[in-house]
Formats: structure tokens, sequence, C-alpha cells
């Protein structure tokens, strides 16, 4: 008997033994573990655990937003949208996931977008409308299941709009808005009734147009959204604060919005006939919503949170059984200064622009046709003016900067014209050796200013 106490005692000191180096052996890859947290404004932080020594995953902007919401079939589709990652928050040192990890290590995504997936109706407004995502797998950018709704009339004079928005529907102003500008939403909502029902509305600001086009349910997710004014039309305009991590829907909210007063003097804006203006302002601390000089409501949404320099504007609604939401929209914001020019075939006219409306008249030589216009080398939509002759709207992608338009003609059905304009002419001797052809050619290239 005592020899066999003797072996049971010898097999629990080795089996102790063994124990304290196996949970050695975990509290040491435990130990070796790191942390890298991803950040991207407007989404929630991505925290992921590995080893130590070891290079940590790049995570491109569909992971961003999977990860977010959990859900893989609603990944974004990039179309053009991208995530470059830094070390430091002023996206001044980027990473390039070729260093191995000792310690935690903090990354910081900068959104960017090189394309635009977007058919202008020549004033900042999308021409489609619909529902485009059914619950299918997802081959767009335009991930929702609500209606996407394009106005039901634009003034030419003014690029003012007008929308019906019945159950959940939403639209996008495809226009960027300088940041480092003030701009103003009217908002008319004269045709609503305060019904005690649910009605809510959305107002939202985006750091990419594709962002502002493809939140889950449209915009009223509002993931990447830098800033959220939601208010219930079916109770006189009474605004809904926001915070991270907020249930709408059953999405979490990755951004937030508070109002003065308790909303107070958000609903006090509704009490003369619906129609509400609100000034917005981002700034380096944050952006201020104000109405008639007084602040109504605040975001922590900073200018540098919007890497490309310009916001996107959503427009959304959760709609109400008893009732449509038809309102009149005005965006503004001041003009940057215009100027336009064309190549040897075609002759500029008068450049107009009246608040968010962009017009210009140009004559094309015959048998020559516009093939394409450009803001800075930045593709810009033009539709040409019902029962208007050789004149133009031009939805000029982005707003409050200066920028030079330009005209590019070709042949009908051919290849596209050579340019006048765009050529270096040089200077000194090369100047005295133009023929009088191409003086005459460059002569033809006429610039008008902004009127």
């Amino acid at each position: 008997m005592s020899m066999i106490r003797k072996a049971a005692a010898t097999f629990a000191a080795l089996a102790l033994s063994a124990g304290l180096v196996f949970g050695s052996a975990l509290w040491g890859a435990a130990a070796s573990q790191v942390e890298v947290t991803y950040k991207v404004p407007f989404f929630q932080d991505i925290v992921k655990k590995v080893q130590a020594d070891t290079v940590p995953e790049e995570l491109f902007i569909t992971d961003v937003r999977g990860e977010m919401f959990g859900m893989p079939d609603h990944a974004l589709v990039a179309d053009g949208l991208s995530v470059t990652w830094y070390k430091d928050a002023s996206y001044t040192q980027p990473y390039g996931f070729d260093e191995a990890l000792s310690a935690d290590l903090t990354l910081y995504g900068k959104i960017g977008e090189s394309s635009r997936n977007f058919l202008s109706n020549g004033f900042g407004w999308d021409v489609r409308s619909g529902k485009i995502y059914d619950g299918d797998a997802i081959n767009d950018n335009y991930i929702t299941s609500n209606e996407y709704t394009s106005p039901s009339f634009t003034d030419e004079e003014t690029g003012a709009a007008s929308f019906a928005f019945s159950g959940i529907k939403y639209s996008v102003y495809g226009r960027g808005l300088d940041v480092t500008k003030p701009f103003t939403v009217d908002l008319d909502f004269t045709n609503v009734v305060a019904d005690n029902t649910t009605a809510w509305f959305l107002y939202s600001l985006f750091p990419a147009l594709t962002l502002a086009q493809a939140g889950v349910q449209g915009p009223w997710a509002n993931a990447g959204a830098g800033s959220v004014v939601m208010f219930n039309l079916g109770n006189g305009g009474a605004p809904q604060p926001i915070t991270k991590g907020m249930d709408l829907v059953g999405y979490r909210s990755s951004t937030e919005t508070s109002f003065t007063n308790n909303g107070a003097d958000f609903k006090a804006l509704f009490a003369n006939g619906n129609r509400v203006s609100l000034v917005t302002e981002i700034t380096d601390e944050g952006t201020t919503f104000s109405s008639g000089g007084k602040v109504v409501a605040n975001s922590p949404a900073k200018r540098t949170d919007f890497p490309s320099g310009y916001a996107y504007i959503s427009l959304a609604s959760n709609g109400s059984p008893a009732q449509s939401i038809d309102f009149d929209v005005k965006v503004s914001q001041e003009a940057g200064n215009l100027t336009a020019s064309a190549d040897s075939h075609a002759k500029i006219g008068e450049l107009k622009v009246n608040e968010m409306s962009v017009t210009l008249s140009v004559t094309v030589d015959e048998g020559y046709e516009i093939e394409s216009v450009t803001a800075d080398g930045i593709s810009v939509a033009f539709v040409k003016l019902y029962g208007k002759e050789n004149e133009y709207a031009l939805d000029v992608p982005v707003w409050g900067k200066d920028a030079e338009l330009k005209v590019n003609t070709k042949k009908e059905g051919g290849e596209p014209a050579s340019s006048g304009c765009g050529s270096n002419i040089g200077t000194g001797a090369g100047i005295a050796a133009l023929s009088v052809a191409a003086l005459f050619a460059a002569a033809v290239c006429i610039r008008s200013k902004t009127k």
C-alpha cells in the first residue's frame, strides 16, 4: 500500500510539475500577444490580437464596414473607395504593414475615393431611383434595402429640388462641399402635417460620396456618417440625440449629435410653417448646426475627419404609414472663382453661376460635338438645358474652391479633337516661330470669367 501511495505521490508531483510548465507556456503565449487597434473616422474601432514579432493584417474598407456590422453579406463594394493606414492621427506617417510588432499599435485609416458611381442631372442630384438591394448577393456599391430616390423637380435657375418620400427613402447630393466654408441647407416641409405618428427625417454628412450612397437601409444606419441631424416631423420636428453605439434600427451608430437646450431650440424652428434653414460649419474643433445665428445642434466631426476636404449630404426618411414627406431642398455655399475654356473646335459664351446652378453657353463647330467637360481635370456631368440653344447645365463635382472648366470636343462619331488650348505654346523664340494658323487656333481659346 505504501508503494501505491508513493507512486501516487510521485505521479501527482509530476502532474503538478507538468501543469506548471504547461501553464507557464500558456502564460508566455498570452503575454506574447499584442493588440492592434484600427481607427477610421465615423466607424467603430476594430481591435485585433496578433502574436508579437509578426506583421499585422491590413484591413480594407470592406473589412472596416463588415467588422462594424458583423454582416459579411453587407460588405461594402469599394468602387473607388479605399482606406490608407497611418501611424498618426494627422495622417503624416504611412504604415506599410511590413513591420513585426513588439508592442500594441494604433493605426489611423484615411478614407480616399478615386471614382464616382453617380449619374447627375446637372444640378448635383442622381437621376437613378428604385430599390437597388433586395437581399441578393451585392455586386453594386449601393447597399441598401430601401428606395433611392431622384428629385421630382429641379429648378434650373438655382439648383433647388423637390422630393416625395413615402416610407423609407433617401437621396444623396453628389456635389462635395468645401469643409473650410459654411454651407446652408434650406428644407421646406410645409406639406407635412404633424399627426403624432413616426415620420423621421435625417440630414447626414459623409466624408465620401460612396459612403453616403451605401449605408445599410440607406443613410438610416449612418455607416461612416460624420454628423446626423435626425428629427420627427410627426411630432413637430422633435430631434433625436445620437450617441456612439446607439441602436438605430438594429445597427450601431458610429457617430453622435447633441442638441442645445434638450432639443427645444431645434424643435422651435418648426413653429412657423415647417421651413427650416440650417447653416453647417465644420471647424477644427467640431461641427455646428445653426439657424438665425443660434447654434441648435453639435457634432464632434472635425475638418480632418473629411480627408478629401469635402462633405457629402444625404437626406433620408423612415416615413409614416399615414403620410408622405413631400419637401423642397436648397443647398447653398459660396462658390470659388470658376473660369471656362475650350479646345479649338468650340467657342465659350456666357458662364453663369447662380446659387448652386452653373450654366455655360458652348457653340461647337459643324461636324463636332462635346466629348467631355472637366474641372481641374475632374470629369464634370453636363446636360443640355431643355429648350435652350447651346446652353448646358454643368454639375461641378466639388464646390467652394477655384476651378478651371475645360470643354473638349470630338468629331461627330469619331476621335477626340486636338486641343488648341491645352497645348503648351512655349516661350521666347518658340512663340516667334508660331505659324499664323497656330496663332489663330490659340486665339479661338476664349476664356469667360464667372458672372
